[in-house]
């Protein structure tokens, strides 16, 4: 699985001034943090840009949103406690870090004074802690539809690094703790839908029956969710976008989970609700995106010819009741 790059620079500056009121900026002391995501594609398992839509850039794919902020951890690592001032939120700044592509990140943290190591964990959203076992710690994340709701369920944590120093430059590696599914609805090559049809008429997309609320398991840095147990299953609302008049697409994030066969995936299409059913239960797991494409008819049901045929294998299914291309005809 790709992963996510948030990468942290410890700078060296200026000799160590007394902890008090004078300016410290370039105290050697101060870990100074940039940040930036970076990643690549995939289908099944990979990072969390799908090139298929124009808004995929803005969600959290190359680096996090200006703003946005980012809780960070630091250890002393000869006692393995954290110490004053070491744990803290990060804004993120507009202005570029010291390597390309990154973002500053706005706040203060320092090495301890007894010069020990230290060793770092960090967490998106900010007030996901080491205290925390519940995702969100308050509500659902069953409203999916705008960019910044879509970005405070992006569960992500960075694996802790141990024993660094001053004068390294620290990465830390971003995983997406939840799972993604992206849905593409695109027009039927027979049918009298166009593309202009499916971005104007694409009123709804729901995912269906997927509990809506992780518990969290932490431990070193790492972050493992899991639906929670005795939760209710719910409807997910997620947001959609169009690419140049093309298709709809439609991205949203779920607690990992094994889903049961049944009712999954609602698109409201010129009014009516058109539902795809999962055929067996199917695992979705943690840092991996889920890609459904869907063929749009037009409304109503032509039948041309009736005929039952034989039995067969479709060798390239996937054994979770999805077809091999992927492709799904409503």
């Amino acid at each position: 699985m790709k992963q996510s790059v948030i990468l942290f620079a410890a700078a060296l500056a200026f000799a160590a001034c007394s902890q008090d009121s004078e300016d410290r900026s370039q105290d050697s002391n101060i870990i100074q943090l940039s940040a930036a995501i970076s990643g690549g594609d995939g289908v099944k398992a990979g990072t969390r840009a799908d090139g298929t839509s124009s808004f995929v850039a803005q969600l959290q794919n190359t680096q996090f949103e200006t703003g946005k902020q980012v809780y960070v951890e630091v250890y002393d690592h000869s006692t393995g406690n954290t110490y004053t001032e070491s744990t803290k939120s990060f804004t993120v700044a507009a202005d570029q870090g010291s390597i390309a592509g990154s973002r500053l990140l706005n706040g203060t943290i320092y090495y301890p004074a007894t010069g020990s190591s230290v060793d770092i964990c960090a967490y998106y959203p900010h007030t996901v802690n080491s205290s925390t076992n519940q995702f969100p710690s308050s509500g659902t994340i069953a409203d999916q539809t705008t960019i910044a709701n879509y970005q405070n369920f992006d569960l992500m944590y960075a694996t802790k690094l141990t024993e660094k120093t001053k004068g390294e430059r620290h990465s830390l590696t971003f995983n997406h703790a939840m799972a993604q599914i992206i849905v593409n609805i695109v027009p039927d090559d027979d049918s009298k839908v166009t593309a202009s049809d499916i971005t104007a008429k694409v009123s709804s997309v729901k995912i269906k029956n997927t509990v809506p609320i992780a518990q969290l398991t932490i431990t070193d840095g790492v972050i493992t969710a899991a639906a929670k147990t005795g939760e209710a299953a719910a409807a997910i609302d997620i947001l959609g976008s169009n690419d140049g008049n093309t298709k709809a697409t439609s991205v949203g994030i779920i607690v990992p989970q094994t889903v049961t066969a049944g009712e999954f995936i609602d698109i409201t299409y010129a009014g009516t609700t058109h539902h795809y059913s999962l055929e067996s239960s199917k695992n979705f797991d943690g840092g991996y995106k889920y890609v459904y494409t869907f063929k749009m008819k037009a409304a109503g049901i032509e039948l041309e010819s009736l005929k039952i045929t034989n039995w067969s294998v479709d060798t390239n299914a996937d054994g979770q009741g999805n077809s091999g291309s992927g492709d799904f005809t409503i």
